[in-house]
């Protein structure tokens, strides 16, 4: 589907500068889209580490599940991205 918002692609494409600048024209952070994924999980499941570190310094939730009742650090082990699942995790 090509209906996506501007955040969703945004996160799954790891694309940071732009995700910085959605967020400074006042997208929310943790906005749910499709299935309860927020940016930070569209991004962590794409294994996008630059992305994680931007949207959790603009104060992105890490305990937010999607409908399934995963994580981002959980969605992102699954998708085998070990590096973006410590970058959730990281303080």
């Amino acid at each position: 589907r090509m209906n996506k918002p501007a955040m969703v692609y945004a996160a799954g494409q790891g694309k940071a500068a732009a995700i910085e600048a959605l967020l400074d024209g006042g997208v929310a952070v943790d906005a749910a889209y499709e299935h309860r994924l927020t940016a930070l999980m569209w991004a962590a499941g794409q294994g996008h580490v630059d992305a994680v570190k931007v949207l959790m310094k603009h104060g992105a939730h890490a305990d937010l599940r999607d409908d399934r009742g995963l994580t981002a650090a959980e969605i992102a082990r699954q998708a085998g991205q070990a590096a973006a699942a410590v970058a959730v995790a990281a303080p």
